[in-house]
């Protein structure tokens, strides 16, 4: 008897959540079975697309200062991909705040009037995609920033360049307001995290390629760990890449 109370609470909240839910499909019990596989039931009526994208918590995004943002390069909802609970969306509306390393979904009812932010459960969210910006939830830590959120400039079989990308609130900034400043840490995945500051660190990992990778970034005029010059960083360790693969 205990049992089957469980279950009908089971059914009753699922049916309540569909209601908020992404979801605009009718859902129909007429081949609800109490006695079988109730998860995969509601995911067969309303696309377990859905199911994943109602968990989390509704949340509003905070923001502490009045002339800037947390958030990466834009504090308005953007179109991306994700992929969360071992399922990939595209299409859905995302916002990432850099300040407390958080990724948050806008959700919207079914007649499309009402919307809301909901904070994602983030270590299950394998990757994200904002325009030409992936990241990566890596759950092990990172030198001395932990797991969390990392851009992958570079996803190469044997070398990995990762950013992690953070914003902090400045008190009395340049216009005697609080404002966000950025900070970017950028690390090499090569047998273990290895965090890059500047060419000399890069060419201590590659001792055998030492000459070959100066040369290549001088003649290229190539600058590396500067976050306004990623692509450059990028064109570097694709080089050491081929290097290696020789």
């Amino acid at each position: 008897m205990r049992s089957r109370l469980y279950q009908l609470i089971f059914i009753t909240a699922l049916l309540l959540s569909s209601f908020f839910s992404y979801s605009q499909k009718a859902i129909n019990v007429d081949s609800l079975n109490l006695d079988g596989d109730l998860q995969a039931w509601y995911d067969g009526q309303v696309g377990p697309e859905s199911t994943s994208l109602i968990i989390g918590t509704r949340a509003i995004p905070e923001v502490k200062a009045v002339v800037s943002h947390p958030f990466f390069r834009t504090n308005i909802w953007v179109d991306g991909s994700m992929s969360y609970r071992d399922e990939t969306f595209g299409e859905i509306p995302l916002m990432y705040d850099l300040e407390k390393d958080l990724l948050y979904l806008k959700v919207q009812n079914s007649d499309q009037a009402i919307s809301h932010p909901v904070l994602l459960i983030q270590n299950q969210v394998e990757w994200f995609r904002l325009k030409d910006a992936v990241f990566k939830y890596v759950p092990n830590s990172v030198d001395l920033l932990g797991e969390g959120f990392f851009q992958f400039l570079h996803d190469g079989e044997q070398i990995k360049l990762i950013a992690k990308r953070r914003k902090y609130v400045l008190v009395g900034g340049s216009k005697g307001e609080s404002e966000y400043r950025n900070q970017n840490w950028y690390f090499i995945d090569y047998n273990g995290y290895h965090r890059i500051k500047r060419k000399s660190d890069l060419l201590k990992l590659f001792p055998v390629y030492k000459k070959q990778i100066r040369l290549y970034a001088r003649k290229n005029h190539l600058k590396i760990a500067r976050p306004d010059h990623d692509e450059d960083f990028v064109q570097v360790v694709n080089y050491c890449e081929s290097l290696i693969a020789q």
